[in-house]
């Protein structure tokens, strides 16, 4: 019954019975909360500190239930208890004690709320503010049904005219002479390409680019890609190995080993050319150990720089096979990207 919300019915002999156990539970459980809280006081205090904690009998039910659950344990454990005399002796359901009891709380996130604005308010600031104007032309204690009829109602005022406004005489288009620029290249020196650092070119070492491509050819064997080595064509970072298949071997095949091809060579990661445009053959390119560094003086000093003939021509670097790559600016597209900063307009 008192967890279902049902009142408690005895007879008229139980009341006092259920009163005097309630009660006794009920001082028990208030007595070793006290004692808890308030220091724990022991026999060999003062009588009145001890008695402010919960007597004797706080300190014998109170010491030994905050020694085995600490402070917080006790509070809660003490705080059951006592909610459960209280149950006992009023007769009520939990339901019913535990309603009071959010009654009471619920004023107090309010009460809370009002002290903390009261702090933050101006002390010159009044609580209540009087909007009305006293200082204009109209009385206000004699204010009666008959002016606000009047009020209600004024007379209707003359709409005035608008007054249009003069078109503005439109300004006939000035002529602006443009100011030629010579067109002479004018009296300067184009820097020497000796300011511009060079890089020291690296010997290909033949025997490890040989092994490795035998080691890519046999990995292939051993998922049953027979192929052919071809020449191998070394780049600057990249070196791409040259695979004829065998008969009966897809393409496609190939191209899911890339990831067991990458791990056999020891490389982060291979790019596979299915097929090398313009040829029977697949292409694939290994980074390589060891990268040569290409600056731009290496590119401006090639023949391809020297047979530049555009002003917009640039430097790009150099591919695979060796080549110098020059492009010229004024024949690519020309896009306005936009975005915030770091949105990664750059990449």
């Amino acid at each position: 019954a008192l967890i279902r919300g049902d009142d408690v019915t005895e007879d008229d002999t139980e009341p006092l019975a259920r009163i005097a156990v309630g009660g006794i539970v009920l001082v028990v459980a208030l007595s070793a909360l006290l004692h808890v809280v308030r220091g724990r006081p022991g026999i060999d205090d003062p009588v009145g500190e001890l008695g402010a904690a919960g007597g004797v009998l706080g300190m014998v039910v109170g010491g030994p239930l905050h020694a085995a659950t600490a402070v917080v344990g006790s509070v809660l454990i003490l705080g059951v208890v006592a909610m459960a005399g209280v149950i006992v002796v009023t007769g009520s359901s939990a339901r019913a004690v535990g309603s009071g009891a959010l009654q009471l709380v619920r004023p107090v996130p309010v009460l809370f709320m009002r002290g903390l604005r009261s702090l933050f308010r101006d002390p010159s600031t009044p609580d209540v503010i009087d909007l009305r104007d006293r200082s204009g032309p109209f009385d206000q204690d004699a204010d009666g049904p008959g002016d606000r009829a009047e009020s209600a109602d004024p007379e209707p005022e003359e709409e005035k005219p608008k007054r249009r406004r003069a078109a503005k005489a439109e300004e006939p288009p000035r002529d602006v002479e443009q100011q030629a620029l010579p067109m002479d290249p004018g009296d300067w020196t184009l820097p020497p390409s000796s300011l511009l650092a060079r890089s020291d070119r690296q010997e290909v070492d033949a025997t490890q680019v040989v092994e490795r491509g035998r080691l890519l050819q046999a990995t292939l064997a051993q998922f049953d890609v027979h192929t052919t080595l071809l020449d191998p064509i070394v780049g600057p970072t990249v070196t791409r190995y040259v695979l004829e298949l065998g008969e009966g071997v897809k393409v496609s095949k190939l191209e899911n080993l890339r990831k067991d091809i990458a791990y056999a060579m020891a490389s982060p990661d291979v790019r596979i050319l299915a097929p090398i445009p313009g040829r029977r053959a697949i292409g694939v390119e290994v980074p390589n150990t060891r990268r040569d560094i290409i600056t731009v003086g290496d590119i401006l000093a090639s023949k391809e720089a020297r047979q530049a003939s555009h002003p917009l021509e640039v430097a790009i670097g150099r591919d695979i096979n060796g080549r110098n790559m020059m492009v010229n600016l004024a024949t690519m597209p020309h896009v306005l990207i936009s975005g915030a900063t770091g949105s990664g307009k750059s990449s």
